[in-house]
C-alpha cells in the first residue's frame, strides 16, 4: 500500500515539474512581449489613419486595452523571472 502511494505520488511530481508550464515559463515570457509590440505597434499605426467616428474610436479603445494587458503580463512576468533567478 505504500509503495502505491509513493509510486502515484512520485510520478504526479513528476509530470508537474516537467510540464511545459513549469519547464518553459520563458516561451510565456516571450509570447507576451511579442504580443506586447504588435498591440503597441497597432495603436500607433491606427491612430495615425483612424477615421474620425464611433467605430474608430471603440476599435482604438479595443487595441490600446489588448496592449496594455498584454504589456503589463510581460512586464510583470519578465519582474518575477529575474526576482526568481537572483
Amino acid at each position: 500500500m505504500k509503495k502505491t502511494i509513493l509510486f502515484t505520488l512520485f510520478f504526479s511530481l513528476f509530470f508537474t515539474m516537467t510540464s511545459p508550464a513549469v519547464m518553459f515559463p520563458q516561451a510565456e515570457i516571450q509570447d507576451n512581449e511579442r504580443l506586447c509590440r504588435i498591440y503597441d505597434r497597432k495603436v500607433d499605426e491606427y491612430r495615425l489613419t483612424m477615421e474620425d467616428d464611433d467605430n474608430s474610436k471603440k476599435r482604438l479603445i479595443s487595441y490600446q486595452k489588448e496592449a496594455e494587458i498584454y504589456c503589463e503580463q510581460y512586464f510583470v512576468d519578465a519582474h518575477d523571472c529575474i526576482r526568481t533567478t537572483l
